[in-house]
């Protein structure tokens, strides 16, 4: 039984965009196999299939000339921030003028 949880949770992330956080809620398994999830996850990240990005969450790294990257500032600002499907904060003043290209400064922040 735990391989086939492996297999369906290996599945599950290979279906999730490179540089997205994913969560154990974000997988869609049953309540008592929460352990099994979690063990899984944690084998994907040894593998290097996954890398950690906090307790709970983990990301597929997205390769790159320079090395693995760390999941972009939007894909956390939405994991954290999105409550029941409705972004609830989104980025302002410098931080978005840089993304739109609008200005070369870099937040303190």
């Amino acid at each position: 039984m735990t391989g086939s949880i492996m297999q369906r949770v290996r599945q599950q992330v290979q279906a999730f965009e490179p540089g997205e956080l994913l969560t154990y809620a974000d997988l869609s398994t049953d309540p008592a196999s929460f352990g099994a999830v979690a063990a899984a996850l944690s084998r994907l990240s040894r593998e290097g299939v996954l890398k950690r990005y906090a307790k709970g969450q983990y990301y597929r790294p997205t390769p790159s000339r320079f090395g693995a990257l760390q999941p972009s500032a939007a894909a956390v600002l939405r994991t954290l921030t999105a409550a029941e499907g409705s972004v609830s904060a989104y980025p302002v003043g410098t931080a978005l003028y840089n993304q739109l290209g609008l200005t070369t400064q870099v937040p303190a922040e």
